[in-house]
């Protein structure tokens, strides 16, 4: 299971810890979890907690705390990016997972908003160029991971969600066996394929309707992939479908 960002609403550490607590399980089932972080995960400053009007500033996410609540997806990783939270996972011996981290952050507790805009900085880049050279010497193909889109896909919502060196870094994936991009950043669902250099699948998000995700096939040389939905109040309680924040959630997100 992979999540390409914005695992927590505004980078709250507790929220995190939660859906650490959360997602547990599924490493008894067997099933392991890669996660990346979204612009709104690491030291955002609108991180809150709420008591009827009240709000406070609560803890953060830094980096470090990143690994450690998720540590169990950084466990897999066979290389990670000493200066971000980038890291790669051999899949089998026919793919290897490239999991970049392309959000912009303040090195300690920010009192400013999240970063919309991403990029690629000059360390990633060669860490990623090495991946790539020993990916195709090991004749793997590769499937790439990140929050923020190598192109635009939306007239609308694409200023500060493309990637800020998108087209550096689409370059240099083309001349690699990189099979699909994936991301995420607008909550919208959307795939380019066939007259782009690298075809790119941007997932849907939980927060709104209609609670979208993907499942992708491999086989030693295909890939294939399928959107699904779920109703989200199939999994409510009685008493959390009359939150406000969950009444008519499907009709109304």
């Amino acid at each position: 299971m992979i999540i390409t960002g914005d695992l927590t609403f505004n980078g709250a550490k507790r929220s995190a810890e939660r859906l650490g607590e959360i997602f547990a399980p599924l490493k008894e089932a067997g099933i392991a979890l890669l996660v990346i972080p979204g612009n709104h995960d690491i030291y955002d400053g609108w991180a809150r907690s709420f008591s009827g009007s009240e709000e406070r500033r609560v803890a953060q996410i830094s980096p470090a705390d990143w690994k450690e609540i998720f540590s169990a997806s950084y466990d897999l990783a066979a290389s990670q990016e000493p200066g971000s939270l980038s890291y790669s996972v051999n899949l089998n011996p026919h793919w290897r997972l490239l999991l970049l981290d392309s959000n912009l952050y303040s090195s300690q507790f920010s009192y400013t908003h999240p970063m919309t805009s991403g990029g690629i900085d000059d360390g990633e880049r060669r860490w990623l160029s090495q991946e790539l050279v020993e990916a195709k010497r090991l004749g793997q193909d590769v499937l790439f991971f990140i929050h923020h889109n190598l192109y635009s896909h939306n007239s609308v919502v694409h200023d500060g969600f493309k990637l800020n060196n998108a087209g550096e870094i689409v370059q240099l994936l083309s001349q690699y066996p990189v099979r699909c991009a994936f991301s995420g950043h607008i909550h919208a669902q959307h795939i380019m394929s066939g007259w782009v250099p690298v075809p790119e699948v941007v997932s849907s998000c939980f927060a709104e309707s209609d609670q979208g995700y993907g499942v992708v096939e491999l086989t030693a040389n295909s890939l294939s992939y399928r959107r699904h939905a779920f109703d989200i109040d199939n999994f409510l309680t009685a008493e959390e479908k009359k939150l406000p924040a969950f009444c008519g959630f499907s009709r109304l997100s």
